[in-house]
């Protein structure tokens, strides 16, 4: 039903749902694309008054809120769908700090690789300038670079 309130304002009303809270009420509207001046919920009468400045809106948002639109089936279809849109923002948001806990660590192997390996290259340096080479030396090298290469990659 819809009603004149004043000159330039009218409304729509509409009955709802006892379980329904009006900012789940403001969600389904903006949902729906309605734009209204006002709203207010009768609690004791289960009425919902939407007020809008023109006219030409009534006419357009009778098709958006159907009659039955705050009734218990759709409170509690509502609810299913909060839970959903809830639960995948929090499966969102794990996987984004996931992803945030493998970029630390993959920075933290790279930074331990690097220093690893500039201490490989110091080590390698200073047994040429002092032009001692031996095979246990460079073997022990050839493994440290081996086991450089194999947690870089």
């Amino acid at each position: 039903m819809a009603k004149r309130l004043y000159r330039d304002q009218h409304i729509i009303l509409r009955t709802v749902y006892h379980r329904f809270k009006l900012h789940q009420i403001k969600n389904i509207l903006r949902n729906r694309d309605v734009r209204y001046i006002h709203l207010k919920l009768d609690k004791s009468s289960q009425v919902l008054s939407i007020r809008m400045k023109r006219s030409s809106l009534i006419d357009l948002y009778f098709d958006r809120l159907p009659g039955d639109l705050f009734d218990k089936e759709h409170y509690q279809q509502h609810q299913i769908n909060e839970w959903e849109e809830d639960s995948l923002q929090k499966i969102k948001q794990t996987a984004q700090e996931c992803r945030q806990v493998l970029i630390e660590y993959e920075n933290n192997q790279l930074i331990a690789v690097e220093t690893q390996l500039s201490q490989l290259t110091e080590q390698l340096k200073a047994m040429r300038k002092e032009n001692e080479f031996n095979e246990i030396d460079l073997d022990r090298l050839k493994a440290k670079f081996t086991v450089l290469t194999q947690q870089f990659i």
